[in-house]
């Protein structure tokens, strides 16, 4: 489109519809002056601002990931693959101890029987040929015992479903130290061997650590904060574990230093922890080997409660993976702990021999599951 202003009236108009100014109504097919022609510009209509569609669609994207991460078990099998801890896990193991001596020796060995608990089914249990049976305070052990040896071996060959297991407790669920059932507090808050929760520098410390904290729940996470912080995790060597004033002092412990102490702490402010013995997958190593945690009691505010583990030592608060099992679980009694640290005992006479022994895991099998 051109438009044009007349030359004689200045009116402006389209030339689509002729050379005649509609305005004064003069007319010329060359005009002696030429007219001015104005250019018109076509501005496009304004639009609307889309830059808000790409974060709505990232927050839609990021939600539904979230949605399928929490609540599906596509979710679960993504987190568990690639944090490379399996939902759960099958395997056989065979521990199989044996010595070797300079002189002959009588010896014995025993292992207990493990037994389905929290966060394991135990399906099936063979020891080693020649084994006897001895039954104290409720667990079964295998026995093997012989006289005048230089060698011997003793082995338990087991087979266990595992699962993680993650206890969904909080400090608005959690009951009081009085809420805890009196069975458990009559068997886990005296002193079980190395467990010392009466000495006086473990009470103290025991106090002021929880002294802000109402719930069990609390009291055990604080507990728990204080060694996480203070002892430094250090590989044990064979021999009985420290008791909990050296581990303290030294601020170095192993799995059961670490546990030994948690359970002393906890028990000195009234609160029922004991051990849980077994075995763990060392994913680094590709390799199970020896481990001790703890099992404690956490009751509801509203009534009953739920046994749940603790493992300072690979920091897990209420939380039990899929590749460890449980061999034995303390009872309370400090002998029967013993017992199963000292699990080859031997006597001799004359000179003492030179003695090596050797206490191995061997995997025959092993599933794991990431859904």
């Amino acid at each position: 489109m051109v438009e044009i202003k007349c030359p004689y009236c200045g009116y402006v108009f389209d030339t689509s519809r002729g050379l005649q100014c509609p305005g004064c109504g003069a007319a010329w097919s060359a005009p002696a002056q030429k007219p001015e022609v104005v250019e018109v510009k076509q501005i496009p209509k304004k639009r609307r601002s889309r830059a808000w569609i790409g974060p709505v669609i990232g927050l839609v994207v990021l939600f539904i990931i979230i949605f399928l991460i929490l609540y599906t078990p596509l979710g679960s099998y993504l987190v568990h693959f690639f944090s490379g801890t399996p939902a759960s896990a099958t395997f056989t193991l065979k521990r199989e101890v044996s010595f070797t001596s300079s002189r002959p020796i009588s010896y014995e060995f025993h292992m207990p029987e493990p037994v389905s608990c929290i966060g394991q089914e135990v399906r099936s249990v063979s020891p080693l040929e020649g084994a006897g049976e001895i039954t104290v305070n409720g667990t079964t052990w295998y026995v093997w015992k012989a006289s005048e040896k230089t060698g011997g071996k003793a082995s338990v060959t087991f087979t266990v479903h595992a699962r993680e297991v993650k206890w969904k407790v909080s400090a608005g669920d959690s009951g009081n130290v009085s809420q805890i059932p009196g069975d458990l507090k009559a068997k886990y808050l005296g002193r079980e061997w190395k467990i010392d929760p009466h000495n006086t520098e473990i009470k103290n410390l025991a106090t002021n650590i929880t002294k802000n904290y109402t719930t069990v729940y609390e009291k055990l996470g604080a507990i728990y904060n204080y060694i996480q912080k203070y002892i430094r995790y250090v590989r044990g060597s064979a021999g009985e574990p420290n008791d909990p004033l050296t581990t303290l002092h030294t601020g170095v412990g192993d799995c059961d230093d670490q546990s030994i102490l948690f359970c002393s702490l906890a028990r000195a402010v009234g609160i029922p922890a004991w051990l849980e013995l077994g075995a763990i997958y060392i994913q680094m190593e590709g390799k199970w080997g020896p481990h001790a945690w703890v099992r404690t009691y956490i009751p509801y505010k509203t009534g009953s409660g739920v046994y749940v583990n603790i493992d300072t030592a690979n920091g897990m608060f209420l939380t039990r993976d899929a590749l460890r099992y449980t061999d034995w679980t303390s009872n309370g009694n400090g002998e029967d702990l013993k017992f199963y640290y000292f699990f080859f005992t031997y006597t001799y006479a004359g000179p003492a021999p030179s003695v090596n022994l050797s206490d191995r895991y061997i995997t025959i099998s092993m599933k794991t599951e990431f859904a």
